[in-house]
């Protein structure tokens, strides 16, 4: 006589319904896997397929919210422009700001909210330092960008008997800082760096300033 197996029960997992997004809270969350991409595969090569892949949404999707390249591109670069340095967190006290920091407390004071940035936004840093290079159709916006940094920081650099130039090498400077923080260079380096930076401007022979 065959003993009767007692029949097991099947449990289906029971998955709660995905939370569905606000238009405006899609976008920003696709923003952020956007800057992700084009870290990982360049301001030039990033597509909509890999902001798509990343979102685990459909590319039409991506569309949706960026109907061109053109305008995941310029959603992209304003982040970079209102984040970027800290700087913009500091725009009502600019004025004051330059004239109370020379260059060498600038380099620190900039380093800090660079590295704060490195931790917190390291995709949109990645970014940022692809775009700095870059020589196509952005290469206008990002000289735009770099001549609004340095009238911020020209009150600074006059105060110090500087030139423009001068500042120009500075942020040039600051782009290997960030870059540092992605390439392996100790924290304790880092330091060093900026220190040397600092002390470089402020040892200038007079016939430069």
């Amino acid at each position: 006589m065959n003993k009767k197996m007692p029949q097991k029960t099947i449990r289906t997992k029971q998955y709660s319904p995905a939370k569905r997004l606000s238009p405006e809270a899609r976008k920003a969350q696709l923003l952020e896997h956007a800057l992700a991409a084009f870290a990982d595969a360049g301001i030039e090569r990033a597509v909509y397929a890999d902001v798509a892949a990343r979102a685990n949404v459909s590319t039409p999707t991506v569309f949706k919210y960026f109907p061109s390249r053109d305008d995941l591109l310029d959603a992209i670069l304003n982040e970079i422009e209102e984040e970027f340095w800290g700087l913009d967190s500091m725009k009502s006290n600019a004025v004051n700001f330059n004239k109370m920091l020379l260059p060498k407390d600038l380099a620190r004071t900039l380093a800090a909210s660079i590295s704060a940035l490195c931790v917190n936004r390291p995709n949109l840093m990645k970014v940022a330092l692809t775009r700095s290079v870059a020589f196509s159709s952005i290469r206008k916006r990002y000289q735009a960008f770099e001549k609004v940094r340095l009238d911020d920081l020209q009150p600074s650099f006059h105060a110090a008997g500087l030139t423009r130039s001068d500042a120009r090498v500075f942020i040039s400077s600051l782009f290997l800082f960030i870059r540092m923080h992605f390439d392996g260079t100790s924290s304790e380096a880092r330091t060093c760096y900026i220190i040397s930076l600092g002390e470089m401007f402020d040892t200038l022979p007079l016939n430069t300033k």
